[in-house]
């Protein structure tokens, strides 16, 4: 958190100190107006020690090597679905397809699967599922909760990393708080200006 004034559009460039050294990525400022003209002096930013390995790792690789990767193509279920394939469950994620050999198939989850939890972090929606995979990297494992034939199962998961030809859209960060999330989940960057979208973007699952 600083209370440097940050102008409209700063989200995503560098936070310095009074020796000009940069000390972190502007991610967020909170503005009581909607044109974001005004500045209340409390605005975020992501330490600089939190992406220093990211930033090296984009030099060397090219892209961050690290994110997790759950290999799926998904949606928030919705009351429409479930009364079109009659589920008796609404919330969650719908597992439209899993990849071969990601790590989705190899925990056992199939096409037809309702994501509704991973370790404690419920999951009611894709905006969920991607808060909680903000808490793990490539190699890290988890326990999935799903939804299947009428009731819940568990699998051990391990994420996978990114592939590195997932390139992620680029989008601006809202002025009046930090969002959680998208809808779609992603890959890698061409730059450290892209961390950004690392945190707070949408992105490829």
């Amino acid at each position: 958190q600083t209370d440097a004034s940050i102008n409209s559009g700063n989200s995503g460039g560098p936070l310095f100190n009074e020796y000009g050294e940069v000390v972190g990525i502007v991610s967020a400022k909170y503005s009581s107006s909607g044109s974001g003209a005004s500045v209340e002096g409390l605005g975020f930013a992501i330490p600089m020690n939190d992406v220093f390995a990211m930033i090296q790792d984009i030099m060397t690789n090219g892209y961050i090597t690290n994110k997790p990767y759950l290999a799926i193509t998904g949606g928030s279920m919705t009351k429409e679905m479930a009364a079109q394939y009659r589920y008796d469950i609404t919330e969650g994620v719908f597992v439209y397809s899993v990849e071969e050999g990601g790590a989705a198939q190899k925990a056992g989850l199939k096409m037809g699967d309702v994501i509704v939890k991973i370790d404690d972090h419920e999951i009611d929606s894709m905006e969920d599922l991607n808060v909680a995979k903000k808490q793990y990297a490539a190699g890290d494992t988890c326990t999935v909760t799903y939804y299947r034939e009428g009731a819940e199962a568990t699998a051990e998961l391990t994420w996978d990393a990114v592939p590195a030809d997932s390139k992620p859209p680029v989008q601006s960060a809202p002025q009046q708080q930090i969002p959680s999330g998208g809808n779609q989940y992603g890959g890698g960057y061409s730059s450290p200006f892209d961390l950004f979208d690392y945190f707070f973007g949408n992105r490829y699952w």
